[in-house]
């Protein structure tokens, strides 16, 4: 008998276990309101938990409609997704919401993202200004809401009003949650810019991020909209077809880059695969994944280790060989990897030229337009700032200060040699009636 009692005793006990466990709410159900994959910081290193929106110091974060909003919008650190994750008709649909909430019931939130909203469809655009002032306004003391300020203000070319709000940014953060830009500008979490895991892949935008060869994406002069040029990248980093056939028969001399650090023979042996004999970098179209992967992971591992300024140049090339416009956390890496470079060699054309390439990335062309010309200012005679400074102009419709740097790029050379025929094929692109 009493081993009966035992028993039932036992059964019943194990029943209301299981229905305790089922009354319990899952992990996934409590889960982030920012939430996208696996949670990573700025540099691609996994964070403890991803950014939520009750982190931010922004009041009306606790408005349900708002966080389903940013849910949709907002990527595991706090930062807008890539504008275009989204369709033209999406991004308006969102700003058409967002004005209709700020009207009823405003918010610093609202206005926070509908500024990020405004600044996705048109960067740097009146509306996103006007909306990330009234953020500021109402959250006079929200590093994210001067955050977003910042950022808008350098898209919109305000390069000085730009970093005051960063500064502020900074200032207002304290021991708080770090919005994206300024944990992107002051190095994010910690001092690893290459990160790990699954992040090691560089190379996972597909082959349309292939800028060097193989089908379509061969011709490098295609337009963008009104004459501009496709990508900034592709005249920093191989700038023509003709330097990529030329790969290989002529190994770049090294120690013409100017970069402390080219003495370290097996980061030279690696870079002789990556650079085209005028010092751009490029990923050759018969390089398989892996072998661009392993090259990544030598470089981050070498530059972790030992830094120099020419292993920095080159880790920052690598990365922006496949960041997309827009990709907050592998741009913001380079970015590290280009300023570390600039510290490790501050008369650095080259440095230079790289951080203005990553600036411009990060959306941050007035900045970038600056590193650039202060490489053109320690080397007259290097092309690949003008063929940056060209792209950037185009993009941003001033065709007269993008014809000047391609001339100046004609100038430094003769016909026949590549830099000099790249540039004088992109001038006669712009000069075709729009």
């Amino acid at each position: 008998m009493r081993n009966r009692v035992v028993l039932w005793g036992l059964i019943v006990s194990f029943i209301l276990l299981l229905i305790s466990a089922a009354c319990v709410p899952s992990a996934e159900d409590e889960g982030p309101a920012i939430e996208k994959g696996p949670a990573r910081g700025i540099g691609g290193v996994e964070t403890e938990k991803p950014v939520q929106v009750s982190d931010m110091d922004l009041g009306g974060t606790d408005d349900p409609e708002l966080d389903e909003l940013a849910r949709e919008l907002l990527d595991a650190r706090g930062a807008f997704i890539p504008g275009d994750e989204k369709s033209d008709d999406e991004w308006m649909s969102y700003r058409d919401t967002l004005s209709a909430k700020v009207k009823d019931s405003p918010s610093p939130f609202a206005y926070w993202l509908l500024a990020g909203v405004n600044n996705a469809i048109s960067a740097g655009s009146a509306d996103a200004l006007t909306a990330a002032r009234e953020a500021v306004r109402l959250a006079p003391n929200s590093s994210w809401a001067y955050d977003m300020l910042g950022f808008v203000l350098s898209a919109a070319g305000q390069e000085a009003e730009a970093q005051a709000a960063l500064d502020k940014a900074l200032g207002f953060a304290g021991d708080g949650v770090r919005p994206p830009h300024v944990r992107a500008m002051a190095g994010g979490q910690d001092d690893d810019i290459t990160g790990g895991g699954q992040d090691d892949d560089i190379t996972a935008g597909g082959q349309d991020d292939d800028i060097t060869g193989g089908g379509q994406d061969d011709d490098i002069l295609r337009a963008l909209g009104e004459g501009a040029f496709k990508d900034v990248r592709t005249s920093h980093l191989a700038p023509s077809l003709a330097l990529v056939k030329k790969h290989r028969s002529e190994p770049i001399e090294l120690t013409a880059l100017g970069l402390p650090g080219v003495e370290d023979a097996e980061t030279a042996e690696l870079s002789q695969r990556v650079l085209t004999p005028q010092g751009y970098i490029m990923r050759p179209a018969d390089m398989k994944d892996r072998e661009w992967n392993d090259i990544a992971k030598d470089l981050r591992n070498r530059l972790r280790k030992d830094p120099s300024a020419f292993k920095a140049w080159l880790a920052a090339g690598v990365v922006l060989a496949d960041a997309e416009w827009g990709d907050t956390a592998k741009v913001g890496e380079a970015l590290r990897a280009a300023q570390q470079a600039v510290e490790l060699a501050a008369d650095s054309a080259r440095a230079y030229c790289m951080l203005g390439i990553a600036y411009y990335f990060y959306k941050m062309p007035a900045r970038a337009v600056n590193q650039l010309n202060k490489a053109v200012e320690l080397d007259e005679t290097l092309a690949a700032p003008h063929f940056a400074l060209a792209d950037i102009y185009a993009r941003q419709k001033d065709y007269r200060r993008a014809r000047a740097e391609l001339k100046a790029i004609m100038d430094l050379g003769k016909s026949g040699e590549a830099e000099y025929e790249t540039a004088a094929q992109k001038l006669q692109l712009l000069d075709k009636p729009m």
